[in-house]
């Protein structure tokens, strides 16, 4: 989970609960698990940005930035989609099975 990541050495991508980041500013992801697909209206996609997580968005979007809130996970991560803002998806994941 996002609390063990914290404490290892980074890696690019990295996996983080059901969920695999590259660490860009903001992160995008690199893959995601079957199992987190369901608790989203529209599929995730590589590529997609990580916008926030429990409606509280980035200072700087680095690594360890987005762990410490991935690790204080509660109900909501927001993703905006890999095609550009016009086509932005919001996806709002509640008792997703988010990094513990």
């Amino acid at each position: 989970g996002a609390a063990l990541a914290l404490d290892a050495p980074p890696s690019d991508p990295e996996w983080v609960g059901p969920f695999q980041f590259r660490w860009t500013a903001p992160p995008c992801l690199a893959d995601v698990k079957p199992e987190a697909q369901s608790h989203f209206p529209k599929p995730l996609e590589r590529g997609d940005v990580l916008n926030s997580v429990d409606g509280c968005t980035w200072q700087t979007g680095d690594r360890d930035e987005v762990l410490r809130r991935l690790a204080n996970y509660d109900c909501r991560l927001s993703f905006a989609s890999s095609g550009g803002f016009d086509h932005s998806l919001r996806a709002a994941a509640r008792g997703a099975p988010g990094p513990p």
